[in-house]
């Protein structure tokens, strides 16, 4: 009898991401050690033994070193990330190599919880191509050897995700077998992570949105309302516990005032309206995820600003939203958490400000979300044959990483000392800080300076006093002082021929000036109005401050006094003063400097001509130079 032979049952031929994340899979950890390898040998290759011109990295440090030896609280840009560099200072002393090194075993840690986060749960090609393109990446392993708080933020901003996925999502359709006791050890758990991260920088603050709004998305009441009672009652127990040791405010309500001032250096400005906010937020779109961001993926010149890529990204970003809703809720979170962290930085950072640096904790995210993106799409029935596309921005965004790590570690091993590859104006300013430090290091000299922080790391620890805006004094201060002086207060215009001309004698009377965008005025004092020379007087001299009130027409203005200025220093205990040529565009010796201490001595010097006697020089008068000015305070 014949029998047929049995049909062979047609098995679906895998894609190729199939075929990748299988074989992935199986050599995952593996894999995941040789790019942890490569990642602390690139680290170490890119080590800087400087510190960072941009001055706050060196602000951790002093703030470390202060709760260390006068146990003064670092509440100001987050007080985690001190208090956690106090331990290095603690055992290693004022050690810069130690505190670099910090960093890099954060960054390694962010590496490790990211892989734990993700392992299993998002295709491990996905997740693979993102850490392979962080191991070799210099913008991001530069903080490596740097002792800003971006390194120890994505650390702890890894912790938040592996517990999350783990507590959470990991659990999700199994909660019932969760008891009461367990549930709640979870929420504060993570109740506590997320506190911490939002103490180690304010934007942390965004991730507790994240996650209360994950749990709205997916209708997990219960989840949301344990969580944000548990980090409310974990945050009251912080400030109960702060405020209790130390004075003050634990939270400094100017830090958060000031950066939603239309200048952040001159509050007279006022606030940003809704409309500003606006603007703010598309110019930092425009200038973090275009220039910056692909800078970073040694793509462009940071200096691009691109609208089309912009709106390239944020479309990604939406195509990976949408489909990991459904698809993958890890991914899902990870999107949510960037997201919120970029909305949150667009519109509480200064758009003058401009720093990579400030997308740098979640940039390898943000490579995961267009990578994302790449990936659903071409899972799609339709494209599925085009799978291989997604290995081309990959393998280019790879190659421009490792030209990039190269020539950045080819510069790095010529920096043998702190001063090595500083342009002349900061190599001037950092030795003349230096020459502080060990020529004046009495206690009872203070150097006021643009950069105080920087000055002490390389002064060895000397305290400097910042100088980091003209202080002005309020309109309405100033016209009631006005209204209450025995003396006659003249206003000069400083846009008029005869002012020019006769400058010299106006400077004679010297008060102070006022300052706004069109133009400004000399202020001049007489003991009577009899005393102004005939040879001043005009028809639209302001001499009341009525007058003024009418001229000005709630055109915002700045006034600086000389005598207001003066006082500021001596209540400070200022005795000298480093006046540097530091580069406004660090790029180029153009002529153009950072003015805040040149304006500042200008506007009491015209009335104390003698009050500074020069001390010392670093650098030729054509070099750049830097200055030590003493204060005669005996003779103001």
């Amino acid at each position: 009898m014949y029998l047929p032979m049995a049909k062979k049952k047609k098995t679906a031929k895998l894609s190729l991401f199939e075929n990748l994340n299988n074989w992935l899979d199986k050599r995952q950890t593996v894999l995941f050690w040789v790019i942890f390898g490569i990642t602390l040998l690139t680290g170490l290759l890119l080590y800087d033994p400087r510190v960072s011109l941009a001055g706050d990295d060196s602000s951790y440090i002093l703030r470390a070193d202060d709760f260390l030896q006068k146990f003064i609280y670092p509440s100001y840009q987050g007080p985690l990330y001190p208090l956690a560099l106090s331990i290095v200072l603690l055992v290693f002393g004022f050690n810069l190599m130690p505190l670099k090194l910090f960093s890099l075993a954060a960054i390694l840690g962010f590496l490790y919880f990211t892989w734990r986060a993700f392992r299993n749960r998002v295709p491990t090609l996905l997740i693979f191509s993102v850490l392979i393109l962080v191991s070799i990446n210099a913008h991001l392993l530069y903080y490596g050897s740097q002792t800003f708080s971006e390194a120890f933020y994505m650390f702890m901003q890894s912790l938040v995700l592996l517990i999350f996925f783990s507590a959470f999502i990991g659990k999700e359709g199994r909660e019932e077998a969760v008891r009461l006791p367990q549930d709640i050890k979870r929420h504060l758990l993570l109740a506590l992570v997320v506190l911490m991260l939002a103490l180690t920088r304010s934007v942390g603050y965004s991730i507790m949105i994240a996650v209360a709004g994950y749990f709205v998305c997916y209708r997990q009441w219960k989840n949301l309302g344990l969580f944000l009672t548990g980090f409310a009652l974990l945050f009251v127990l912080y400030a109960g516990i702060t405020t209790a040791i130390w004075e003050g405010e634990i939270i400094p309500s100017s830090q958060g005032g000031s950066l939603l001032n239309k200048d952040f250096y001159r509050p007279e400005l006022g606030k940003e309206d809704a409309a500003g906010l606006l603007i703010r937020f598309v110019t930092n779109s425009r200038q973090y995820l275009s220039g910056n961001l692909y800078n970073a993926m040694g793509l462009v010149e940071v200096s691009v600003l691109s609208y089309p890529l912009m709106l390239l990204t944020y479309l990604m970003a939406i195509v990976t939203l949408v489909f990991s809703y459904k698809k993958n809720r890890y991914i899902f979170f990870a999107t949510l958490v960037t997201g919120l962290f970029l909305f949150t930085t667009f519109i509480i950072l200064q758009a003058s400000w401009n720093q990579q640096r400030l997308i740098i904790p979640v940039y390898p995210y943000i490579l995961f979300l267009l990578l994302g993106a790449c990936y659903y799409l071409l899972e799609l029935k339709k494209t599925r044959s085009w799978q291989f596309v997604f290995l081309l921005p990959v393998i280019v965004l790879f190659f421009a990483g490792v030209s990039d790590a190269k020539e950045q570690v080819v510069a790095a091993r010529k920096i043998k000392t702190e001063f090595d590859g500083l342009t002349p104006d900061w190599r001037n300013y950092t030795k003349a800080s230096r020459w502080v430090g060990d020529k004046l290091n009495d206690p009872s000299v203070l150097v006021a300076c643009r950069k105080p922080e920087i000055s002490t790391i390389y002064a060895n620890g000397k305290p400097f006093h910042g100088i980091y805006s003209v202080p002005s004094t309020p309109l309405d201060e100033f016209i009631q002082q006005w209204k209450t002086s025995s003396f006659c207060y003249v206003l000069y215009d400083k846009g008029r021929e005869n002012t020019e001309q006769h400058l010299d004698l106006i400077l004679s009377n010297y008060e102070g000036v006022i300052n706004f965008d069109t133009g400004g005025y000399f202020i001049a004092r007489y003991e009577q109005e009899s005393d102004i020379p005939p040879v001043l007087w005009e028809d639209n001299l302001i001499r009341t401050p009525e007058a003024l009130l009418k001229v000005l027409s709630d055109t915002p203005c700045s006034i600086y006094l000389a005598d207001y200025l003066l006082s500021q220093l001596k209540e400070a205990g200022v005795t000298h003063i480093l006046l540097a040529n530091l580069r406004f565009h660090s790029w180029i010796k153009d002529g153009e400097t950072i003015s805040t201490v040149r304006n500042y001595l200008t506007f009491f010097t015209e009335k104390y001509p003698y009050s500074l006697k020069l001390e010392y020089q670093e650098g030729a008068d054509e070099d750049e130079p830097a200055y030590i000015f003493s204060i005669d305070w005996e003779n103001l």
